[in-house]
């Protein structure tokens, strides 16, 4: 398999299972390696949001994640979609920099 119209072999992907769009893919985990990492997008806003904002924007991406519009961009692009609300967000972005640490540590970014 390619990746889009650059000619780029994909081989192998970093998720728990395999992509439905592209079944021919194995994960890293399938070829041996013990790890799984996903690429995170998200989106943000400042601290102290009005709720009633801050609720329409939540909404808004929930409706837009479950959306079939956004499903079809997702498969065609190999990747697969797993909203998270505001609390589970900030959960996976504090996992994440708990697995990172010694990288963030050693690069002296400030959290």
């Amino acid at each position: 398999s390619s990746i889009g119209d650059k000619n780029l072999r994909v081989l192998a992907i970093f998720s728990q299972a395999r992509v439905a769009s592209r079944p021919d893919i194995p994960t890293v985990k399938e070829l041996g390696y013990s790890i799984v990492k996903v690429g995170m997008a998200g989106l943000y806003a400042p601290k102290g949001l009005p709720s009633g904002v801050r609720a329409k924007l939540v909404d808004a991406c929930r409706t837009a994640a479950a959306g079939a519009a956004y499903q079809r961009v997702s498969d065609t692009l190999g990747q697969s979609v797993n909203y998270l609300g505001p609390l589970q967000w900030s959960a996976r972005i504090a996992e994440d920099a708990r697995e990172n640490k010694a990288v963030i540590d050693q690069l002296g970014i400030k959290q």
